[in-house]
């Protein structure tokens, strides 16, 4: 089961292991968001909340979004998609809760 704790110190726990968060604090701050809203907003509005900079904020988005599948994957069932130029976390998923 993967844990993500939000009150404290963020924290992200597959069974009771915990796993290396990314460094970034936007893609730390994408998975809270992704995770406590429960829905998969369209890229653009993630990228207006995260990353409103004239550089290239979709680049940004698939390259935090890559290292959060790499974080909250399992082999069998992915947590996180994107399809539909939405992202989101499976949160009606019985292997993913939060705290």
């Amino acid at each position: 089961m993967l844990t993500v704790k939000l009150l404290g110190e963020m924290q992200v726990l597959r069974d009771t292991a915990p796993l290396a968060l990314p460094q970034p604090w936007k893609t730390r701050a994408l998975l809270g968001y992704l995770v406590v809203t429960g829905r998969s907003p369209r890229r653009e509005r993630l990228c207006t909340l995260l990353w409103d900079v004239p550089d290239d904020p979709h680049g940004a988005l698939r390259w935090s979004l890559s290292k959060l599948r790499m974080l909250v994957d399992e082999p069998s069932r992915a947590a996180a998609s994107g399809r539909n130029r939405r992202s989101g976390m499976a949160t009606g998923n019985p292997l993913l809760q939060h705290r």
